[in-house]
């Protein structure tokens, strides 16, 4: 086995750690969830088929994850920027590597996918909105950002549908983080942060690889 090849379990064996460590969330949790995307990013890089960006989206996550703080201060530091910057990085190489505006007259299916990312996410902020006042700034900063990025990974084609699938997901893991913090029914149990961390690591391994197949 290589060191390019062994990449990709050190990630997934990180994860399952990072998963295991949220009983108690603190810095062993946090140093799991960043090597995970580390190694990820790694191999990205090492595999000379993938844009550089997907490798640099990574990055800037598994940077995120290094200085993120538990519970709702999140939205308060700059890893919610770094984050952003990921997803913004993201989004332009979808955009890029889509077929433009158009995508969303000739496909119905794709019109409705953006169609329900403005009334779902809309109604999701409206919900919100009251509850978080002093994470309103982080929470729009990242909303944005991903919102920016799921739009532009709709007008792929069907066959990057591992990118769709693991942005919808990520974008599943923050709305579950958010509603927990928020108080709708849910609480910051063990649970819920093994699945929101679930939800983040395989939709973003999902997005990476569509495009290192």
């Amino acid at each position: 086995m290589t060191l390019e090849s062994a990449f990709p379990w050190i990630s997934v064996l990180a994860a399952a750690g990072a998963g295991a460590a949220a009983a108690s969330p603190g810095r062993t949790g946090r140093a799991l969830k960043t090597a995970s995307l580390a190694a990820l990013a790694l191999f990205a890089y090492f595999r000379w088929i993938a844009p550089t960006a997907v490798a640099m989206g990574l990055c800037l996550q598994a940077l995120a994850q290094a200085v993120s703080p538990p519970g709702p201060d999140r939205w308060r530091s700059p890893s919610v920027v770094l984050s952003a910057a990921g997803w913004l990085v993201l989004a332009n190489l979808y955009w890029t590597a889509g077929d433009g505006l158009g995508v969303f007259v000739g496909d119905g299916g794709k019109a409705a996918l953006l169609a329900a990312l403005l009334i779902g996410g809309g109604y999701g902020l409206w919900r919100i909105w009251p509850r978080l006042p002093a994470a309103r700034p982080g929470v729009a900063t990242g909303a944005a950002a991903l919102g920016l990025m799921f739009a532009a990974a709709v007008t792929l084609d069907w066959g990057f549908w591992p990118v769709l699938a693991g942005a919808a997901a990520v974008l599943a893991s923050e709305a579950l983080d958010l509603y927990a913090q928020a108080g709708f029914r849910l609480e910051q149990t063990t649970a819920v942060r093994r699945a929101v961390w679930a939800l983040a690591f395989i939709g973003q391994a999902a997005m990476a690889y569509a495009f290192l197949r």
